[in-house]
């Protein structure tokens, strides 16, 4: 399948199918490049949670005054990695607004929407791939 038929798709889909969750602590330099690179397309609009475990410096002010668009979800204290995550899912777990899938980021990951197109394309729109998929669950 070329880009082009692609976006097609993923423009009828609707990206509400994917649901990015990065999770910061103290992360205000990582996460600008990481949150650059994720809303830099004009193509495609990501649904994009930053779970916080309870930063102490301006990680939080920073994203709400550069990117509002952006759901956050602030932890009253650090769980860990994992805590957050599942904090994140479970907020869109059984909601009307469910994703197909997740894509859990670093906050220091850098990668473009063509890569998350392509990642989609694999993991949803390949039949075989999602039958295999289909049948699994987060536990």
């Amino acid at each position: 399948m070329h880009l082009k038929e692609l976006k097609i798709k993923l423009l009828i889909i609707g990206w509400l199918m994917i649901r990015v969750i990065i999770v910061t602590y103290n992360s205000q330099e990582d996460v600008k490049t990481c949150l650059k690179q994720l809303t830099k397309s004009a193509d495609y609009t990501l649904d994009i949670t930053v779970v916080d475990n309870n930063s102490t410096d301006s990680t939080l002010k920073y994203i709400r005054n550069a990117y509002p668009q952006i759901d956050i979800i602030r932890c009253d204290h650090n769980g860990g990695y994992a805590y957050a995550n599942n904090i994140g899912i479970s907020k869109y777990l059984g909601s009307n607004k469910e994703p197909k899938a997740f894509l859990i980021l670093n906050p220091d990951a850098t990668i473009s929407t063509k890569q998350i197109a392509e990642l989609y394309n694999t993991l949803i729109l390949n039949k075989e791939v999602h039958r295999r998929l289909i049948n699994f669950k987060l536990l």
